[in-house]
């Protein structure tokens, strides 16, 4: 079964991601916050769902 993956999930991760690579957590939740509600305003919700894993994938992948 597929975990469902919501705005939060992203921006914990992007907050992660930032503590794990030295880079600024506020500008990094700023960003991913400003890419979801963008994704989400433009994609039909199955596509919101799948867009929203694949970026979380990027944040656990990169800098670890």
């Amino acid at each position: 079964m597929r975990e469902k993956f919501d705005e939060q999930t992203i921006l914990d991760a992007a907050r992660e991601w930032a503590s794990r690579t030295g880079r600024d957590e506020a500008t990094a939740v700023s960003s991913a916050s400003e890419t979801v509600a963008a994704l989400k305003a433009k994609l039909p919700q199955h596509e919101f769902e799948a867009v929203l894993e694949n970026l979380l994938h990027q944040y656990e992948d990169d800098g670890s």
